[in-house]
């Protein structure tokens, strides 16, 4: 009879990018490496491969990531009362222009 395997840590594809988000700030872009992940998340570097091609795709998808919340982050900036457009504009120019 096999023996069951211990329960392990299911990581999904945003996982592995969340994690390497929190590396990036540390870190810079040199401290994303694959095998730091891996021990950080307590997992094999194959769960790594299971989910991204290879370390390029694992950056395009923290570049994607990154992305959609200052997108996010603009649009929550971009909202005005009516009537405010105009300032409130200005002040989104202003922070992303800096």
């Amino acid at each position: 009879m096999a023996k069951p395997e211990p329960n392990r840590q299911q990581l999904d594809r945003a996982a592995w990018t969340r994690a390497a988000l929190d590396i990036l700030a540390e870190k810079g872009l040199d401290g994303i490496r694959v095998e730091v992940l891996a021990k950080r998340l307590k997992v094999t570097k194959g769960s790594f491969y299971w989910h991204f091609k290879d370390r390029r795709d694992l950056l395009d998808a923290v570049l994607e990531t990154w992305k959609d919340g200052r997108i996010r982050d603009i649009q929550k900036q971009t909202r005005a009362v009516p009537g405010e457009e105009l300032p409130r504009a200005y002040h989104v120019i202003e922070v992303y222009s800096a």
